[in-house]
């Protein structure tokens, strides 16, 4: 189906997964996950594009309600959200990585927009943006809820990968255009 008005993107034979961290987060991860399952990146790309679920644990419904929804649950216990964030990318076969959370209702183009700019140009290694929050009826978390972690990123992940960084310092090193290393670059895109 197209998008019509909203940014279309092609894979071209890449992959892309759309990770959901979660721990208990049975009230919010339905209408969450509709959204997500309703993204242009996902209706032009249905074969190269997985949703996983990254659960730390949860007690209640989330696992239920997500099954649902989701290609595969990835059981990151004992880890809080960073680290299993970090485990997510280590362990993907996927070349775009799309971090999402379990508390947001997603605008239709948001995983397209932040999958764009790095299929268009190889120097762009992560994206980020803020959002509006629809489900809680107030702004979304900002870029950096507690100095670390984006509420919502696409990462090359190769380049993460290579770079033998913890999610934290490669966030921090490419936010801050420190990487002397490679010639890489951030594109905030919503």
């Amino acid at each position: 189906m197209p998008c019509g008005d909203r940014v279309q993107v092609l894979l071209r034979g890449q992959k892309a997964e759309i990770h959901l961290w979660s721990l208990n987060h049975e009230r919010t991860i339905r209408q969450s996950l509709e959204s997500i399952k309703n993204q242009c990146l996902l209706e032009d790309n249905p074969q190269e594009t997985t949703i996983v679920l990254l659960d730390s644990g949860s007690t209640d419904r989330t696992r239920e309600i997500a099954e649902e929804f989701v290609d595969f649950i990835v059981d990151t216990s004992p880890y809080d959200e960073i680290r299993a964030r970090e485990y997510g990318l280590y362990t993907s076969k996927a070349d775009i990585v799309i971090s999402f959370s379990p508390r947001v209702i997603y605008p239709k183009g948001v995983a397209a927009r932040l999958a764009k700019p790095m299929l268009d140009n190889p120097n762009i290694v992560i994206t980020s943006g803020h959002l509006i929050n629809d489900f809680l009826g107030g702004i979304a978390d900002t870029l950096f809820p507690k100095r670390y972690r984006p509420e919502i990123t696409g990462v090359r992940r190769q380049v993460f990968v290579d770079s033998g960084m913890d999610i934290v310092s490669f966030v921090n090193f490419i936010s801050n255009e420190n990487f002397s290393f490679l010639p890489k670059a951030v594109a905030q895109v919503l």
